[in-house]
């Protein structure tokens, strides 16, 4: 009965070793060319090898697609979701869907020209997830010029292994960072032209604007109150100083709004 067992193994594992079952290639389907040599790889390595050192793992009938999908997510912070599949006996194809930026985080401090924000080619730049994770260098282009931006120097100086590369770490706590979000898109919907974040720290942070001049408004909040809270304040004052101004004949124009004060909002004209 040993001597049948170990015959019915042999004979299995010489199986899964013929060539004609050998999984040979991995095609890419839906992911970026710069990454697909990666997502290959990866699923080449998690082929390699045998199960208990006796079955091939690269066989097309017990192929381990569970660790092939680990293995490719694993090499690359760009993927949401995956799946293998096998075409055919020789083939595996990879489904990837990558994610989609929420926003750019800048690793450093906003560029001025005289008092215009300015975006430079020279920042440290990166697309981010709706929790605030950078998985990708952003290098600018149209696909993301619509995106709000977030300028955060707390990472260079929370830096801990030195390498410069902040892919596959978070731009704050998901809580800070969808709540920055919130109040930066509910800016915008409200007619206010937001452009970018400055995180400074402790609770600070500036919102940065177009204005109806040549110059960039500066907008002060914090976390002293709620968030929400100075949302409304802004959006509440925005509205009334546009209806103010309207019906004058003028255009708004400020250097500078401050929120941090409960629900007093105290703002300077831009000349």
């Amino acid at each position: 009965f040993v001597i049948a067992i170990v015959v019915w193994i042999f004979a299995l594992s010489q199986f899964t070793r013929l060539p004609q079952l050998a999984l040979e290639s991995v095609e890419i389907v839906g992911a970026d060319p710069e990454i697909e040599n990666d997502l290959r790889a990866a699923a080449f390595g998690a082929l390699r090898g045998k199960y208990l050192g006796i079955f091939s793992k690269s066989n097309s009938f017990i192929y381990p697609s569970d660790s092939i999908e680990d293995a490719a997510r694993n090499a690359s912070p760009r993927i949401i979701t995956i799946d293998a599949e096998r075409d055919g006996a020789k083939k595996i194809v990879l489904k990837i869907v990558e994610k989609t930026p929420v926003a750019i985080v800048c690793a450093g401090l906003p560029d001025w020209k005289d008092s215009q924000l300015i975006f430079g080619s020279s920042d440290d730049c990166y697309r981010v997830d709706a929790d605030g994770y950078l998985f990708m260098k952003d290098i600018s282009s149209p696909e993301t010029s619509h995106l709000g931006r977030y300028y955060i120097p707390g990472l260079v100086e929370n830096e801990i292994d030195g390498d410069g590369n902040f892919i596959g770490k978070y731009a704050a706590s998901t809580t800070e960072f969808v709540s920055l979000r919130k109040f930066y898109e509910g800016a915008k919907a409200n007619g206010i032209a937001a452009r970018a974040i400055l995180v400074k720290g402790d609770g600070e942070y500036e919102l940065y604007a177009d204005n109806h001049s040549t110059s960039t408004i500066v907008i002060y909040f914090n976390e002293r109150n709620s968030l929400d809270d100075e949302s409304v304040n802004l959006i509440s004052f925005w509205k009334n100083m546009e209806q103010t101004a309207r019906s004058e004949g003028e255009s708004l124009n400020f250097e500078s709004i401050d929120l941090r004060y409960g629900p007093n909002v105290f703002y300077r004209a831009g000349k």
